[in-house]
């Protein structure tokens, strides 16, 4: 069970959650209050520019199949940031515009 602090007109407030979330994925809470959308998105700053590994790269836009745009949000730099990297690296991109 995963466990996060929200922020609420100012409150903090603590949620057990039912299962661990990875970025961008969607959990439906339910509770008296009727239902929330819950979405974790996360940048990191001051972190080592993993944008910059080729592992971490592979891993996360290839096999995760993360967006060039949700991992240039996670490090505060822009999607074309993280394509030259794509690129230096040898890294095949997708091509652009939405999943179906």
């Amino acid at each position: 069970m995963a466990k996060i602090e929200v922020l609420n007109n100012g409150e903090s407030i603590s949620l057990n959650l039912p299962k661990e979330l990875n970025i961008g994925e969607e959990l439906t809470l339910t509770s008296d209050g009727g239902e929330v959308l819950l979405k974790i998105e996360a940048q990191l700053l001051n972190q080592e520019k993993l944008y910059r590994n080729k592992e971490w790269l592979q891993e996360n836009y290839v096999k995760n199949e993360m967006t060039m745009a949700q991992i240039g949000k996670m490090f505060a730099v822009s999607p074309m940031t993280v394509c030259t990297w794509l690129d230096k690296f040898g890294i095949d991109t997708r091509s652009r515009g939405r999943r179906s």
